[in-house]
């Protein structure tokens, strides 16, 4: 469960904390992707029954889950290797040490909204004011442009913690205002 304390001028901090049994298994879960994937790669490219058209295509896709279970497993460990407090709200500012150093302040942070995520799932996404930041990890930064094709720059990543969106939800709207999706 999330951890409510108080903060300054009676104000709250949310804590949530990384869940180490579910990542754990993410990165399994990562690990066999990434392994399947390679292994069906070679099983196809040295499949000489195949045409070339059809050899080419179950390669790319086999390719394709071998990089995914990479990105998975590198999401798992970048959350293994950071501190308990995965995500942190509060009148600092929003802090999800995956995409920051340091909380980023309210004042920095526009349109928070509950987004439809690019791979279906929800997300609670932002958009960062003008300002360059220089505590934004460079995952994050490099991720924008694509964010930016699916309407958002940022989001937050709950994978492995006790977050959902509902309550990431919950616990920005006393600090910041938050657009809600219909439905």
């Amino acid at each position: 469960m999330s951890d409510r304390r108080p903060a300054r001028s009676g104000s709250s901090v949310t804590v949530f904390r990384k869940r180490p049994a579910m990542l754990a298994l993410f990165l399994l879960m990562g690990a066999a992707f990434t392994v399947q994937g390679f292994a069906t790669a070679i099983v196809f490219s040295t499949a000489s029954h195949l045409e070339q058209p059809i050899r080419s295509a179950a390669v790319g896709v086999s390719l394709f889950l071998a990089l995914a279970g990479i990105w998975f497993g590198a999401q798992a460990l970048r959350r293994i290797a950071g501190p308990d407090d995965a995500i942190v709200i509060g009148p600092a500012g929003l802090h999800d040490r995956l995409i920051s150093a340091e909380p980023i302040p309210w004042r920095s942070l526009r349109d928070i909204r509950v987004a439809r995520g690019a791979r279906g799932a929800s997300v609670v996404a932002f958009d960062l004011e003008g300002e360059e930041r220089q505590d934004i990890h460079r995952w994050p930064r490099l991720a924008e442009p694509v964010n930016r094709a699916f309407g958002y720059g940022y989001y937050v990543f709950v994978m492995g913690t006790e977050a959902s969106v509902e309550r990431l939800g919950a616990a920005i709207e006393p600090h910041a205002p938050i657009r809600r999706a219909a439905g």
